[in-house]
């Protein structure tokens, strides 16, 4: 899988305002340095820096279009559906005055009234770890593809034992894109471990060990995992902790240093937190996970609950081919409740997601999973061009249907229970940082109406544009840009453009807006280029 992040965008070139209220410095500065930079950072795994003033200004369309579409901060769920704890999601004031302020000219506003840009290097939450699993110096060799490595470390700790925080701190954040961690009371995982002559062994979707158990995982932005009170996740004595690190492709001569620290308690009644992927693509699933080429094809998967449980987060998991995803739960009583919707799948962002309340799931509770793959080249994401059979399996162009649910067994009270003492509350801000102004916008239809074919387009076929409703010129520009918003290629034509793609536009996905004597009249339009 290539190092990939999605940045598909629609320019609101139309919206007006009054502008004079909106700048970096009292309005724009604060949502980027909460939101973005922590991915957008020089030690960060994002593709270019958003530290600054400048660097806002260069990639301001891009970021426009990104929060506009909502593709950027990443937050896959539909929070429509099951808001989930702490969603790295802007609110639409934040979307707003971004747009106000591309619209504007991104102006800076005065500078010294500008927040500090924030640091990021990897400072500690957890400042006094009762136990720190140290994984080894690794430098990532040169590779065609991503890698996902495993590192087992021993525990040994002389009892078992009871964890309530767990701090995962990748050591390289320029090349980790993410972490899952696991505990594993076999020896599978070591004779892996043993049987690859390289630090630690090669894996991907599982860690080496069927009986191995997800205890969390890390994306940047994370949070530590701080569990409610009364919560833990048992760590039995001798158990072997496996770290499966995902390094993107282009880390090759990166060295990386993870670390994880843990807190034990040892009060009485601590009541286990357990993690299963309750339905599956071997046990739970309809039929068989297998897509032909060219078809779209969704699943099911249901199992129902022999005990009364009561969830506290999800993890949904795919590969590339999948599109979407959504797990509810139907009760004894037929109610239907909601748990979690990916509308829109992407594997480069997945994780645990915390619900804002507990989940009580009674007995006989039936849970349900769905998800839809596209084996078409419809799907940009789709590995194989052109399409071939979809399996599953482990690797990357194999696919996988999981739905990872943490609970406990359920107590009477469960209901009250708090899981998240600060409300779950919008993201974080940066220090002392709020945004200042709201803004109501007016929506300014186009100028002109676009139809263009084929999409995607392969190889050197030509590409059709259309355009309707002819401003005050019969002379077009028509600009093409990547994903980052640079520019790739442009062309002068009338209302009925044929345009053949140069080579340096190879496969991927791009942009284009019509353009009158320089000035955009058309919103961006997302096109794909297969080879």
């Amino acid at each position: 899988m290539k190092r990939t992040f999605t940045l598909i965008f629609f320019l609101v070139i139309g919206i007006r305002i009054s502008y004079s209220q909106v700048n970096w410095a009292d309005d724009v500065a604060c949502i980027i340095y909460s939101h973005c930079t922590e991915c957008h950072t020089a030690t960060g795994i994002a593709p270019f820096n958003l530290e600054s003033y400048q660097d806002a200004f260069t990639y301001r369309y891009a970021i426009q279009g990104a929060v506009a579409d909502k593709s950027m901060p990443p937050w896959p769920p539909n929070q429509d559906f099951n808001a989930m704890a702490h969603a790295n999601e802007l609110t639409q004031d934040e979307i707003d005055l971004i747009s106000a302020w591309v619209n504007a000219g991104a102006p800076e506003g005065n500078p010294m009234d500008a927040p500090e840009p924030p640091v990021f290097d990897n400072p500690e939450v957890i400042t006094d770890p009762d136990y720190v699993v140290e994984l080894p110096s690794y430098t990532v060799p040169a590779s065609n593809d991503d890698l996902y490595k495993c590192f087992v470390i021993p525990t040994d700790l002389g009892e078992d034992k009871k964890i309530t925080d767990i701090e995962i701190i990748p050591g390289n954040r320029n090349i980790v894109h993410h972490i899952l961690m696991y505990q594993d009371i076999s020896n599978q995982s070591v004779i892996e471990d043993q049987n690859d002559p390289d630090i630690g062994f090669t894996c991907f979707g599982d860690p080496g060990s069927q009986s191995a158990e997800l205890m969390a995982g890390w994306v940047p932005g994370s949070r530590p995992v701080d569990l409610p009170p009364g919560m833990a996740i048992p760590l039995p004595d001798g158990a072997n902790i496996i770290v499966q690190i995902h390094y993107p492709e282009g880390s090759e001569g990166e060295t990386d240093q993870t670390k994880i620290n843990l807190k034990f308690s040892d009060e009485s009644g601590l009541r286990d937190i357990l993690n299963f992927p309750i339905l599956n693509h071997l046990t739970t699933i309809n039929e068989p996970l297998f897509i032909q080429p060219n078809q779209v094809k969704s699943f099911h998967s249901q199992f129902q609950l022999p005990v009364s449980a009561t969830g506290i987060s999800v993890a949904p998991h795919a590969h590339l081919v999948c599109t979407s995803m959504r797990m509810e739960a139907e009760l004894p009583n037929g109610n239907i409740v909601n748990l979690i919707d990916i509308p829109e799948w992407d594997f480069n962002w997945q994780g645990f997601y915390s619900l804002e309340s507990p989940v009580i799931l009674p007995q006989g509770t039936i849970l349900h999973g769905y998800a839809t793959y596209d084996n078409t080249s419809n799907n940009p994401n789709n590995p194989n061009n052109p399409p071939q059979p979809i399996y599953a399996g482990e690797s990357t162009t194999d696919e996988m249907m999981v739905f990872y649910v943490s609970f406990m067994l359920y107590q009477p009270g469960d209901e009250n229970l708090v899981l998240n003492p600060d409300g779950g509350e919008h993201w974080g801000h940066h220090e002392d940082c709020e945004p200042s102004s709201t803004v109501g916008l007016l929506e300014l239809e186009e100028k002109v109406d676009v139809r263009f074919s084929p999409n995607p387009i392969h190889g050197q076929s030509t590409l059709f544009i259309d355009i309707d409703q002819p401003a005050s010129t019969a002379s077009y520009q028509v600009e093409f840009t990547d994903l980052v918003g640079r520019k790739v290629a442009d062309f002068t034509c009338d209302s009925n453009c044929s345009i053949t793609l140069p080579d340096s536009m190879g496969e991927g996905v791009y942009l284009f807006r019509i353009l009158e004597n320089g000035t955009p009249i058309t919103n961006a339009r997302k096109i794909v280029v297969l080879k």
